[in-house]
């Protein structure tokens, strides 16, 4: 196995163990000695990214933060990727798929090998555009996704009932 195969590998176990660990996030992880990143299937189309694997990740993603608020998501970034701060924690406005501007919310960390060199950066993206629909305990229809049903019964004029 090559060594890019194994980067990767590694890339891969990361990324499943951010996901079982960020329900409700689009997760991403960046190796940063090949620059390659793994994202979330869901955020790749939610945002209309390249793709699930992506070489310029940091360069797409930053094209989607709103223009008023690029600057501080720049700073904020460069930070990070300048060994100022070791944490990225920020709210912004991204664009989505649609061209509509949603709030998120990314939170990232940098994480060293066993030199304390940088070796990925992994976090998530909480999207505060989307309202879940279930309770993410009991996977039973939360209010809003009541609310949601009850409105696409009465567009498509269907019949419903209410206990």
């Amino acid at each position: 196995m090559s060594i890019e195969d194994k980067r990767k590998s590694m890339l891969d176990k990361l990324f499943r163990a951010f996901s079982i660990t960020s329900e409700g996030s689009y997760v991403y992880v960046t190796d940063l000695k090949t620059g390659l990143s793994r994202w979330a299937k869901e955020a790749v189309e939610y945002f209309d990214l390249s793709g699930e694997y992506m070489s310029d990740a940091g360069e797409q993603w930053a094209e989607l933060v709103h223009p008023d608020d690029r600057e501080m998501y720049d700073k904020d970034i460069g930070e990070v990727f300048s060994g100022q701060k070791d944490s990225h924690d920020l709210q912004y406005r991204a664009s989505s798929r649609d061209g509509s501007y949603v709030v998120v919310a990314c939170h990232g960390v940098i994480i060293t090998d066993v030199d304390d060199n940088p070796d990925f950066f992994a976090g998530a993206i909480v999207n505060y555009g989307i309202q879940n629909s279930r309770d993410s305990v009991t996977g039973l229809k939360n209010l809003y996704g009541f609310f949601n049903d009850l409105k696409n019964h009465r567009v498509e004029e269907r019949a419903a009932n209410v206990m």
